[in-house]
């Protein structure tokens, strides 16, 4: 069956935290296959692995991000007009108590050919995301033609 929905390849977008703006910038490279996700990516607390599902009827996808070594966190998201947005969550335990940690993601396939092979990532992620909100490079909203 083919993903009408899911294509593999890089993905890029941002994760957040509840309440907060701040955008926390990722690169995902990612394998839908069978209403399977396997992956791998990078993000500010480094490199992680990807194991999931998602379900091309219903346009939904949860996935475990994997850091190498260090935690993990549960992403829930829904396909929609070629993105998957929703929510990540973790628990944290500090001093002994459960820590509910938890925010928004949104990810997108990176459009094919549009970067040169030997721009830096950093300066990739930035402009996507950048491109997606419409915002300028101080942060503020940039007014439609």
């Amino acid at each position: 069956m083919n993903n009408v929905h899911y294509s593999s390849g890089e993905w890029v977008g941002y994760y957040t935290y509840h309440a907060k703006p701040t955008k926390f910038p990722m690169h995902l490279t990612l394998n839908f296959a069978e209403g399977n996700i396997q992956g791998a990516g990078i993000d500010n607390p480094g490199a992680f692995l990807v194991e999931g599902s998602y379900d091309e009827t219903n346009l939904r996808a949860k996935w475990v991000k994997r850091y190498v070594g260090k935690h993990s966190v549960q992403y829930e998201g829904t396909h929609r007009e070629g993105e998957i947005i929703g929510l990540w969550s973790l628990t944290k335990i500090t001093e002994g108590r459960s820590v509910p940690i938890h925010g928004e993601f949104r990810i997108w396939p990176l459009p094919p050919g549009e970067y040169a092979g030997d721009e830096p990532l950093q300066s990739i992620l930035e402009k996507e995301i950048r491109a997606k909100h419409r915002v300028s490079r101080f942060g503020r909203p940039v007014r439609p033609d």
